[in-house]
């Protein structure tokens, strides 16, 4: 072979290679696109897509971190003015149940045991059976008081008081799920910081989200919504009830009664001011069965708490009829919002955006139902 051959076979070898080369990497492209097309898992999302939009993101997180802890500095002070009323109640009324959440039992109850000793004082010399009972009452009642505040004050001595209020207690609750689910702290969704993780539906799934609460008249119209970041729906009766009742008052109407399922039946929620209610302990099914075989006729004790006096009520024949509307008036409405509304999943995002679609699609729903009154009435 001569050298022009033997150049001309090393300059044929070199563009064969280069040709193989540049197929293997364009098959790798296209791999690579089409992998990319089919997931793109990997991939920053777009608020993270550059180093502007990163800074800016995370900063929002922050700052809903700061917020969540003013707000939450918030509630435990509130939580600790409620405790110190329930300690003023205590020297002056009758508090059936337990201790309540956040409140220090031994303070609680040498509350009782002074307001026990008023009574035996004041009727210490008072002739008469109601004196003499009243007097009775109160030593066993101061008995029982006592060996409660050893009980305090032994637990407290050996370090087993629980003094976090009922905020904080469900904050714990909240962040003991999410690390037995594999959590690792607290979260803040960088799309929309301001929502929070909630349980969707039985099964407990969870989904990023808000709280959409609206409370229904009678007749089918939403009377008022609240929308909030609690996870947990017991907190949003209040809340919702004042919204309700700010916007009766302003129709120049009033609420004769409210009706709400067991998922608001806790003590502030039965004896927060406002219209009578009734308030289910459990399922609707298992509280007409309970009425039905063992009917409450007659007044409640008056040393029974405020949960059993709502369970003794929700016995009564005439209580159990009046509850039956409650799953005949919300519920039709919130499936109407969810079926022919389409408000399945919020399209904006941040609190107050969120709660101005549901003010928009409760508008919808007031609206077309007045709508179509007028028209039936011609």
């Amino acid at each position: 072979m001569d050298q022009g051959s033997a150049n001309r076979s090393a300059d044929w070898v070199r563009q064969q290679a280069q040709r193989v080369a540049a197929e293997v990497v364009a098959e790798a492209e296209q791999t690579d696109a089409r992998e990319d097309a089919e997931d793109d898992s990997d991939r920053l999302p777009p608020q993270f897509a550059n180093r502007k939009d990163r800074a800016a993101s995370i900063k929002k997180a922050l700052d809903e971190l700061d917020r969540r802890r003013g707000e939450e500095a918030e509630q435990d002070q509130a939580d600790r003015v409620r405790a110190e009323q329930i300690l003023a109640r205590a020297a002056t009324e009758a508090m059936p149940g337990p201790v309540p959440a956040g409140v220090d039992p031994v303070a609680y109850h040498r509350a009782r045991i002074s307001r026990f000793q008023r009574l035996l004082a004041e009727n210490e010399t008072a002739p008469g059976q109601t004196a003499a009972r009243v007097r009775f009452d109160a030593r066993k009642a101061l008995e029982r008081a006592e060996q409660a505040l050893n009980e305090a004050e032994a637990a407290s001595a050996a370090g087993e008081v629980d003094l976090r209020g009922p905020r904080r207690r469900a904050r714990d609750r909240r962040t003991a799920r999410a690390r037995a689910r594999g959590g690792q702290g607290e979260v803040v969704n960088t799309t929309d910081p301001e929502s929070r993780l909630m349980t969707e539906g039985a099964g407990g799934g969870s989904v990023q989200g808000y709280n959409a609460q609206i409370a229904v008249s009678d007749d089918h119209f939403i009377a008022g919504i609240h929308v909030s970041q609690e996870a947990n729906d017991t907190g949003c009766f209040t809340p919702t009830l004042n919204e309700v009742t700010a916007q009766v008052r302003a129709l120049d109407k009033q609420i004769d009664l409210v009706l709400a399922d067991a998922g608001y039946f806790t003590d502030d929620n039965l004896t927060t001011t406002g219209p009578e209610r009734l308030i289910a302990p459990g399922k609707s099914r298992d509280l007409h069965a309970d009425a039905a075989r063992r009917p409450a006729t007659g007044p409640r004790s008056e040393e029974v708490s405020v949960k059993d006096a709502m369970r003794h009520r929700l016995r009564q024949p005439q209580n159990v009829e009046r509850y039956k509307r409650r799953s005949a008036t919300v519920e039709p409405v919130i499936a109407h919002l969810k079926e022919q509304v389409g408000l399945r999943r919020f399209a904006q995002r941040g609190l107050a955006a969120v709660t101005a679609e549901l003010h928009l699609a409760a508008a919808v729903v007031n609206l077309t139902r007045l709508h179509r009154a007028q028209a039936a009435t011609g």
